[in-house]
Formats: C-alpha cells, structure tokens, sequence
C-alpha cells in the first residue's frame, strides 16, 4: 500500500509515546508526547517511506509526533532529518524476525540446519525426561484457561530478570486482566505454560490480531535456566500454532536477539519513524535522545571488543537472586 490521506485516516490513533533514556537496560528518564500512531502491522506497509507533508493534518494541532512504528526500510536511514517544520527522528533500526505458519510444524523444522534442528530436539527431548510431569507444556485460551494461565504466570515472573530488574514483567492488576478475560473471550489470546513436576517454570503471553500471533511476554525462573525453558516453551508453543492450522504468522515484533532469529523462518529491515514538530522542546530532546544512544552504544562496543558485553548482561540477568546474592542453582 501507498499512504494517502484515504487510505491511512483510519489506520492512526491518538494515543502518548516516550523516548525512553536508558543506561544498558535500565531505563532512566522518560520523554514523553501526545502522539498518532498509525496502527498498522508492517506487512501491510511497503518501504515507500511517507513524505512529512501528510502529517499536520493526520497528527492534529494537539500531538507533538506522528509516530510509524516498525516502518519496513530498504536502506539504513540518517537518524535525524530537519525539515521545514518537522524533524524526523530514527533512532532504531532492526530486522524484525517472524515464522510463516503456514505448512506443518515437520516442515518447518526443516529450515534449521542438521546440528541445529539435531540441539534442539535434543534439548527438549531431555527437559521432557526430567520435567517429572507429563505433559509438561499446557496452553491456555478460554476465559477460563486464561484465568488459570494468569495465576501461574504470575508466579513465574516476579523471579524473572524482566521484572527485577527492569520492572517489565507480564502485568498486572485488574485492568490487564479484563484486558485478558475480553481477548480470550474473542479468540485473540493464547497463553502457555511450561512445567517442571508441578511447578510452572516458564511463560509466554501471545496475542492475536486477525491471523497473526505476537510474542509480548515471556520469562522464566532462572533457577532452571540450565534446562533452557524459553528455548522449550518456543517449541512447543509454535508446534502448538502450526497444529491450529488458523494463523498466518507468528510475530516476533520489535528488537533483536538470538532466539528471535534462530526460531524465524525470515526477517524485515524495519525502522521506528518519528516525525516531531520543530519546537523548542522536541529539538532538545531529541538531540539529547540520539547523542545518548551514540554514548550507549560506543560503551557497548567497547565491552564486547574486551569481552566483558555477555559476561556483565548475563550477571544482571541471572547472577543475582531476589536478596541481591547468588544462588547455587544460578551459579
């Protein structure tokens, strides 16, 4: 598709955005703007990046930015592009990964290569001798399920490193768990669990717009890491998603990483878009954003060409235990 002001009214909402300021993973100051948002999965979008003059009227006298999400790119893009009243602000570029679901769940596997495909069945193979329980993988759907799903969850993910350190675990509360009991309710929402013996171990919070399944939340207990439950709980989730024979894509959405990429059977160079108003205030922080990214990112570097990246990310994500110490089963 094109963008023309026909075809995209409907597809922007209103609704605040941040830049988030961070120091590695820890976020430490939030700029936030009244925004639009077009709300649109980037299939559906081509590389034909939009022209700043569609934006005054879609944005609205009221929103600092129209914001365009995971806008599939072509090329790299410059990071910050002055125009006459806009600026344009890139500061995340990535290959978004995504699995084809469509086919059988044996096909699939076969895009791994032979050692590849060979691990992983063997891993599982393994935490299914040791799990204690059988079946060791549940997955959730109905209102009911979903209510069950949540309780276990829950119970997981204050232990997971998402949420003692950066305090983005599955959500909770009332609000979210409406949130769950209407998707469910739909059809849109799959959770599932993974077990070891009767204790859940593992996590992952999927869900569905029309034919596509997003990745939102997973975590699990880093006492049990040695079994490696995310990679576990992948499996059997997708093996789960290309039985149902119902959706078109499973989506692993923003960012990157290794297991991403290893499960996807392809990916899209996309970029997150923002087109700020030339104001004062815009401009100050959004140098302050980018020159901050530069620092953050020469100081990665800088760890990873001494070998000190890994090491330092796999101690804040497992080293340490709720009282701050570490536990025999992490070391």
């Amino acid at each position: 598709m094109t963008y023309t002001m026909t075809d995209t009214m409907a597809s922007w909402v209103y609704r605040p955005v941040q830049l988030k300021f961070t120091a590695g993973e820890f976020v430490f100051y939030r700029a936030r703007f009244d925004a639009a948002v077009m709300n649109v999965h980037f299939t559906r979008l081509t590389d034909q990046i939009p022209g700043n003059t569609l934006l005054p009227d879609l944005a609205g006298p009221n929103c600092e930015v129209a914001f365009i999400p995971s806008c599939p790119t072509k090329e790299r893009l410059p990071r910050i592009t002055f125009c006459e009243r806009y600026v344009r602000y890139v500061p995340f570029q990535y290959e978004r990964f995504y699995v084809d679901l469509c086919g059988t769940f044996p096909i699939y596997l076969q895009n791994f290569s032979s050692k590849s495909r060979s691990t992983l069945v063997r891993k599982v193979r393994k935490y299914m001798e040791h799990a204690g329980v059988t079946p060791c993988f549940r997955e959730y759907r109905s209102p009911e399920e979903i209510r069950e799903f949540f309780r276990l969850a829950r119970q997981v993910s204050p232990k997971t490193y998402q949420e003692r350190m950066l305090s983005v675990g599955l959500p909770q509360g009332e609000q979210f768990e409406h949130k769950l009991q209407e998707l469910a309710l739909r059809g849109s929402v799959r959770g599932y669990i993974l077990f070891f013996g009767e204790r859940p171990i593992a996590y992952l919070y999927c869900p569905v717009r029309e034919d596509i399944v997003f990745y939102e939340h997973l975590g699990y207990d880093p006492a049990f890491r040695q079994w490696s439950p995310g990679t576990v709980l992948q499996y059997f989730a997708l093996e789960s998603l290309f039985s149902e024979k119902r959706f078109r894509m499973f989506d692993f959405t923003e960012g990157e990483g290794f297991q991403k990429k290893f499960f996807s059977t392809g990916s899209v160079m996309c970029a997150d878009l923002y087109y700020f108003r030339r104001t004062g205030r815009s401009i100050v922080l959004v140098l302050a954003h980018y020159w901050e990214t530069r620092l953050s990112d020469a100081v990665a570097r800088g760890l990873e060409k001494v070998k000190l990246k890994n090491r330092l990310k796999n101690f804040f994500r497992h080293g340490m235990s709720r009282s701050g110490e570490v536990t025999a089963e992490e070391k």
